[in-house]
């Protein structure tokens, strides 16, 4: 930092010691206005927050994308021009993205392959995090969009996609709409990763990896990848929905090849999205090869279809034993036996006695009309159960018990007085006394 003194007085120049410039910035990480004014104060300013301006890149394609211009490209040019910023880039994330253009004459979405991202890809080497999430309502049908593979991407961007894990030590990829993903291949090109996500891949119209990339997808031995087969990879977080079983069969088909590099056997955390019978299947297997690991498990039944029945079909926790804190969220017909309260009673049933389990959380999604009217006598039979299991031996580390209770106002005028949604909630808590008694129990 410089300080320039008055004319008849030499200049004094002032240099910070290195701790303090990077804490000075390191204050600011979060500030990109604040770290572009620090970056044109002095110099010794510029690298630290270059550092932090380039850690976080997101581009967001636009709904109707010109072939003549690419949200990346100056991005490209930047790090063409001075290589060692894309060092920086920590997380890269790729929202509604299309590859291809929007057709104003013919009024339509054209693919075409993409020449910028691949560019882009190659000039990263330290990316932790990657996301992709492709455009949605590029037809007026998924069916149509699929039956285009509009929301597939090019062997030639999927191939520079694998090299750039291949190249990095990314631990955290999130993969929504890109139909038709290559998926079973992260096996063999990400040793690091920690965390996946994948939503919204499977597609109408699946076509075969070896027909649609061909030789792009066929990486020559090298001696990190030799070295790896010894020492497979870790995945610890899975979130999958069913939407993407196809695609996550694959991937567990690859993890078990001798040359996979990455194993599943290690998951701490498993997060589920909908309510489809094969996707059930998947993470039980899941479940299985990992019960020695295991501590979350995460379940919205809901999530895509608000109205889907509950299908009471078991997924084995039986093996588990460390398991730690279940979450489940669950549509709530007050008119019928609640069998899906049922089925966590069972869950909770399997684990009894070798399980680490702290927390359970229930969110229900009840009628407001309907649970009003019958004050949770529903729930009669299981209750009792439940609450007699959880405060039983077999749950010693257990800390709270919680139950969040989304009202949906389908027939009446207007919401109910806040009084009556307090009187709903206490109903509830009456028909578990046990829990309440021993301070376990939460109703909100």
């Amino acid at each position: 930092m410089e300080h320039t003194a008055p004319a008849d007085h030499p200049i004094v120049r002032i240099v910070l010691p290195l701790e303090i410039v990077d804490a000075i910035i390191d204050e600011l990480h979060d500030d990109p206005d604040s770290l572009k004014h620090c970056s044109l104060v002095s110099r010794q300013f510029v690298s630290r927050s270059q550092k932090h301006l380039f850690s976080f890149i997101e581009f967001v394609f636009p709904k109707k994308p010109m072939r003549a211009h690419h949200p990346a490209q100056r991005m490209l040019d930047i790090f063409r021009n001075n290589p060692g910023l894309a060092r920086n880039v920590n997380h890269l994330h790729l929202k509604s993205y299309f590859e291809g253009f929007w057709d104003e004459r013919a009024q339509e979405y054209c693919r075409v392959a993409d020449e910028t991202l691949p560019g882009l890809f190659i000039c990263l080497n330290v990316l932790q995090t990657f996301s992709i999430d492709g455009a949605w309502g590029l037809t007026n049908s998924r069916d149509l969009t699929d039956k285009r593979h509009l929301n597939d991407i090019s062997p030639h961007l999927t191939s520079a996609l694998f090299q750039m894990f291949r190249s990095t030590d990314v631990a955290d990829i999130t993969i929504e709409n890109i139909t038709n993903f290559p998926l079973g291949h992260i096996a063999s090109t990400c040793p690091h990763l920690k965390r996946l996500s994948i939503g919204d891949i499977d597609s109408f119209y699946p076509l075969d990896d070896a027909i649609i990339y061909g030789s792009h997808l066929t990486f020559e031995d090298n001696v990190h990848e030799k070295l790896a087969l010894s020492t497979p990879g870790r995945l610890m977080t899975l979130q999958i929905d069913d939407r993407s079983v196809h695609a996550m069969e694959k991937l567990y088909a690859y993890t078990m090849l001798p040359h996979s590099h990455l194993t599943l056997s290690h998951v701490r955390e498993l997060t589920l999205h909908g309510h489809k019978l094969s996707m059930r299947e998947v993470a039980a297997t899941v479940i299985t090869d990992a019960a020695s690991s295991l501590e979350e498990f995460s379940w919205d039944h809901n999530y895509h279809v608000v109205f889907a029945d509950f299908r009471y079909e078991p997924i084995n926790f039986g093996k588990t034993t460390r398991l730690r804190i279940l979450r489940f969220a669950f549509v709530h017909d007050a008119r019928f036996e609640p069998i899906q309260l049922f089925w966590v009673s069972q869950v909770l049933t399997a684990t009894r006695g070798h399980n680490n389990l702290e927390e359970i959380i229930l969110v229900l999604n009840v009628d407001l009309d309907d649970v009003h009217d019958d004050q949770w006598r529903e729930c009669t039979e299981w209750a009792p159960s439940f609450d007699s299991l959880l405060t039983s031996p077999g749950f010693d580390h257990l800390r709270r018990v919680s139950f969040f209770i989304h009202f949906t106002e389908v027939d009446l005028e207007g919401p109910l007085p806040m009084d009556e949604y307090v009187t709903i909630n206490e109903r509830l808590e009456q028909r578990l006394p046990r829990l309440q008694e021993a301070g376990l129990l939460t109703v909100q």
